[in-house]
């Protein structure tokens, strides 16, 4: 399988052809393209930062599928998505929506093969089906660069998962869509319940998989990104909403570096004579530090967390609609985050840290390199730079861990992995100490289902 080859079930081809008589006249290459491209527009990557309920596709991706400008004739003919034009500003994409008809479709084929269970074969957009479960990392990375050597890549094991549960959760979903919609004066977000509907749907799909006698197990396909990072393909746990994991994941063993990019980017500063004061407080009180600022922004902590985030990466309080910190928690709320003085001076803690970070990397023919190799222009911007070394870190990080348990993952994430069985940390601990110089906590936990769904956080 190619390195970014997409798949899908291949019930969505005939769906469409069902749906759409005049699916049938076009090539077989544009109806897998097709196909790949709804199969993939529930992923939470891909929604659309101007445009309520629709999605995104980049351009690049649209030209290699379909040559340039062709998805939109496609479109004319086919009458698929409702498309946004990029009217707002000339940075915005274009924005997706799946015409009415055609997300009803979708449901009910992916309801039949909940309720039927038949046999899922997964297909590719060059009309092969997979016949053998993948190496689970991609031997090129986003690039077309050969990835950086990831030991027991081919140990990792397809991830098993709790299809009752999953099949309970569709269940709930359901009587919560039902019943809100019902209620003009509902506070839930259907929309949301509706994305989770579908995206638990597909990994319930996925999982009816008929490759070499596999039942329960969805395959994840990662591929490496230029800092050294693994991002899985299409549909998958990886960038799953939290609910469905726990669901899914139900039993399984879930490993956390504790705050990990802040863990990294201190010992980063502290090696280089910086003791960011601020930082440390954060890092000796991370969960009283993010209640604090959710408490006095009045946002969740949730929230908060993701604020802190992403000053690390260079967010400010702009108006700028694409700017993360007022899209999470809106422009007022913004405004006034950077006016506090706890949230502030890990803010100026950052920005002192990284100038000194950055100014004594070595620099070899344009480029800086981070702990698993990768380069980036020392031309890009000092937050992009900083993120390229903080992100290089974090791989090899779990690089260190695959050495060590690469049978027993069944998920990898940025700054985690799922196990099929309870791990030694101690031992994971040292060992990335002992290869890496970096002095990282573990946090465990058994992953569970939530006792009480109607109060799970959607």
């Amino acid at each position: 399988m190619g390195k970014r080859a997409a798949y899908f079930v291949d019930g969505m081809v005939r769906m469409l052809r069902r749906v759409r008589p005049q699916f049938k006249a076009e090539a077989p290459e544009i109806q897998h393209a097709i196909a790949s491209l709804i199969w993939q527009a529930s992923s939470r990557s891909r929604e659309h930062s101007r445009y309520e309920g629709a999605v995104f596709f980049t351009y690049q991706e649209l030209e290699k599928k379909f040559g340039r400008g062709a998805l939109l004739a496609i479109n004319e003919r086919l009458e698929i998505f409702e498309v946004f034009r990029d009217d707002y500003t000339k940075s915005h994409t274009r924005g997706y929506k799946l015409k009415p008809d055609i997300v009803i479709a979708q449901k009910n084929m992916l309801k039949y093969i909940r309720t039927h269970r038949p046999a899922v074969r997964l297909l590719l957009e060059d009309g092969r089906y997979m016949r053998s479960v993948p190496e689970a990392v991609a031997s090129k990375d986003m690039s077309g660069i050969t990835a950086s050597k990831w030991d027991g890549a081919k140990q990792i094991l397809p991830t098993p998962v709790d299809i009752d549960r999953l099949r309970e959760l569709l269940q709930w979903l359901e009587r919560q869509i039902k019943s809100n919609t019902k209620d003009l004066f509902s506070a839930v977000d259907v929309e949301s319940l509706r994305r989770l509907e579908e995206v638990a749907g597909k990994i319930l799909a996925m999982a009816n998989l008929d490759i070499e006698g596999i039942g329960g197990l969805v395959i994840h396909h990662y591929v490496e990104a230029d800092s050294g990072r693994l991002y899985a393909q299409n549909i998958n746990l990886q960038a799953a909403p939290r609910l469905i994991k726990q669901t899914a994941l139900h039993g399984l063993w879930e490993y956390d570096i504790e705050n990990c990019h802040y863990s990294i980017f201190g010992q980063m500063a502290q090696r280089l004579g910086f003791e960011a004061e601020n930082i440390k407080s954060y890092l000796a009180h991370k969960k009283e530090t993010r209640q604090g600022i959710a408490d006095r922004m009045d946002i969740t902590f949730e929230q908060a967390k993701v604020c802190l985030l992403a000053i690390m990466y260079g967010a400010r309080a702009s108006e700028f609609h694409d700017n993360a910190i007022p899209d999470a928690i809106g422009k007022a709320a913004a405004q006034r985050l950077f006016k506090d003085a706890v949230f502030k001076g890990i803010h100026e803690d950052i920005k002192k840290g990284r100038q000194i970070i950055l100014a004594a990397q070595p620099s070899s023919r344009a480029t800086i390199c981070n702990a698993v190799g990768k380069t980036i222009s020392d031309q890009e911007s000092a937050p992009k730079r900083l993120a390229h070394l903080i992100q290089g870190v974090e791989a090899s990080i779990l690089k260190e861990i695959l050495k060590l348990y690469s049978a027993d993952l069944v998920l990898l994430q940025h700054d985690g992995f799922a196990s099929k069985r309870r791990l030694d940390i101690s031992l994971m601990e040292r060992a990335i100490h002992d290869n890496t110089s970096y002095c990282m906590k573990l946090e465990e936990e058994q992953i569970c289902i939530p006792p009480d769904l109607n109060k799970a956080s959607l």
